[in-house]
């Protein structure tokens, strides 16, 4: 292999491993700290779940972040357009690393927002909604 394609093999794993480390930004520092998380505890609490005790010191640590990031209305109505614009990541919502390039017709984020949107009652909190987008989104990702 020449030095060109050797450099561009370690650039790509170097991107992905860095594009897939979760790590707080400045919103989610401040729930963070607010609600006593790290971001390896929330990374974990993403993927592994949550005790019944820590369930509510985390629905108000995502209630917290999804207020920053305009993803609430008043009375904690979720606001599904503001969480489709894509301002913040995929990544930062789901904890789900999308590494895999592959062409779509659609996006898979919007289309589990969208699915979320559709099944959800009107006072649902803000965790189960991220819960809910997080199952989706993989499901459209693996297709």
């Amino acid at each position: 292999m020449n030095t060109l394609g050797l450099i561009c093999f370690f650039a790509t794993i170097l991107g992905a491993y860095g594009s897939c480390s979760f790590k707080f930004s400045d919103e989610l520092k401040q729930c963070g700290e607010l609600h006593g998380f790290t971001d390896e505890q929330v990374f974990h609490h993403y993927h592994h779940g949550y005790t019944s005790e820590e369930a509510p010191k985390f629905n108000l640590f995502v209630e917290c972040a999804w207020d920053k990031w305009g993803f609430l209305l008043p009375g904690n109505k979720i606001d599904y357009d503001a969480i489709r614009s894509n301002k913040v990541s995929d990544f930062l919502v789901t904890g789900v690393c999308n590494d895999v390039l592959k062409v779509r017709e659609t996006h898979p984020f919007i289309e589990a927002v969208n699915t979320c949107e559709t099944t959800a009652p009107a006072d649902i909190r803000a965790e189960t909604i991220r819960f809910c987008i997080t199952k989706h989104f993989k499901e459209n990702i693996s297709k």
